[in-house]
C-alpha cells in the first residue's frame, strides 16, 4: 500500500508500506519484515491506498 502525508514543508511524500497501524494520534507503517519503517502523525496524512497487483 502507499500512504501519502505532508511533511513539516508542506510537501506531499509517499512511502510503500506492506502493512501499517493506526493510533489516535499517528500511523505507523511496517516493512515485509515488520519492521517499522515511518511514523506519520495522523494530521499529515492525506491518503493511504491499497496497490492491486
Amino acid at each position: 500500500m502507499k500512504v501519502t502525508y505532508r511533511t513539516a514543508d508542506d510537501r506531499e511524500r509517499t512511502v510503500r508500506c506492506d502493512a501499517y497501524e493506526e493510533f489516535e494520534t499517528e500511523l505507523v507503517c511496517y516493512d515485509a519484515e515488520d519492521e517499522p519503517i515511518a511514523t506519520i502523525p495522523r494530521e499529515r496524512v492525506v491518503s493511504v491506498l491499497a496497490e492491486s497487483y
